[in-house]
């Protein structure tokens, strides 16, 4: 059953307003969708729908990080949207664990940093997280949930 176009139309607006902060994995984009449909986590099925509308606004890109000395570099996949979803929804199906967190990436289309090369994309690579590389989302993760509590403290006064 398809999501109703009021959730999806608040489940992109929250995406794409996360993404002007910062980038966005896997289960941080869980957890999103799942504040604008009751705290109810999605089906597999849902995310892939969510994902699809998504990459069809042209705003938003799926790929993987690489850790640089300063930065995480952002690496968008290649292929036809429903190529890129269903890798995705692969990727969610082949990790379990902290690897199952970040086993995609979402950033805005201008945002970037390159696109993978051919070969990069047959091969699928996940992401290797370190400890310091987990500290440092683990602290991000704080963050943006402190602003979001902030933001429905001021909701709601």
């Amino acid at each position: 059953m398809p999501i109703p176009r009021d959730k999806m139309d608040c489940i992109i607006k929250s995406v794409i307003e996360d993404l002007h902060i910062d980038l966005v994995y896997h289960e941080w984009f869980v957890q999103t969708v799942a504040s604008c449909n009751e705290e109810r986590r999605p089906s597999q099925a849902e995310i892939a729908e969510i994902l699809r509308e998504l990459l069809q606004t042209g705003e938003v890109e799926i790929g993987r990080t690489e850790r640089k000395p300063d930065y995480l570099e952002f690496i968008a996949w290649r292929g036809t949207v429903d190529e890129r979803v269903k890798r995705a929804m692969t990727n969610i199906d082949s990790t379990r664990g902290l690897e199952r967190a970040f086993c995609y990436w979402l950033c805005l289309r201008k945002n970037i940093d390159r696109y993978e090369d051919t070969e990069e994309s047959l091969s699928s690579p996940i992401s290797s997280f370190g400890d310091k590389i987990v500290g440092e989302l683990c602290h991000r993760i704080v963050r943006k949930q402190e602003r979001r509590g902030l933001e429905n403290e001021r909701k709601q006064s």
